[in-house]
């Protein structure tokens, strides 16, 4: 079984903030699959994905705020005696422009708190991601203010698709591996 995890913090006053890219993607599944994240464990909000063709699994909406998203992960992979390769991290990224996604096992945190503490609590930086790209902020505003700031309108169109297309990779990754979810969605670079 996978545990899916999105990213992000919990509240209204986060609700469309570039840092909540990943609970979009979360919220998005559970959509789709008309399953409501409902309960409450782990320091997580969870709900079972139950699938007719494909393999089901657990969605999971840490809501430890970003910085403490390792917590969360590590309690929900303890109950459910979940190894590394079973789980698959959805978050923000800086570094790729608004509208694209990557899929990728490992690396850095990129300055991300959220990777930070997964990689902490975990003990390496092992794991799967789907990277949401988020664009860097283009003047003087500060990294943190910027991923905490809402999407602007003009990115509601690319922010959508590239929710989309996330959620096509997570179930790509589930169904079909790793390399064949990164060989057929990391090819995707917008112009």
């Amino acid at each position: 079984m996978f545990a899916v995890f999105g990213l992000g913090n919990p509240g209204v006053k986060y609700l469309m903030t570039r840092h909540n890219a990943g609970f979009m993607v979360a919220d998005k599944i559970s959509e789709e699959f008309r399953s409501p994240l409902r309960y409450a464990e782990c320091q997580a909000m969870t709900g079972k994905i139950n699938r007719i063709c494909g393999e089901n699994f657990l969605l999971c909406k840490p809501i430890t705020f970003m910085n403490l998203s390792g917590e969360s992960i590590r309690n929900v992979m303890n109950k459910y005696h979940l190894e590394l390769d079973q789980i698959i991290v959805i978050h923000d990224d800086l570094d790729l422009p608004i509208g694209s996604i990557r899929v990728k096992k490992g690396g850095g945190s990129g300055g991300h708190n959220g990777i930070k503490s997964i990689t902490q609590y975990l003990k390496t930086p092992e794991y799967l991601r789907v990277r949401i790209g988020i664009d860097r902020p283009v003047s003087s505003e500060s990294t943190v203010d910027y991923v905490l700031d809402n999407f602007l309108r003009s990115e509601h169109k690319s922010l959508k698709e590239s929710i989309e297309t996330a959620m096509f990779a997570v179930l790509d990754i589930i169904d079909s591996g790793f390399i064949f979810s990164a060989n057929k969605f990391n090819k995707r670079i917008p112009n």
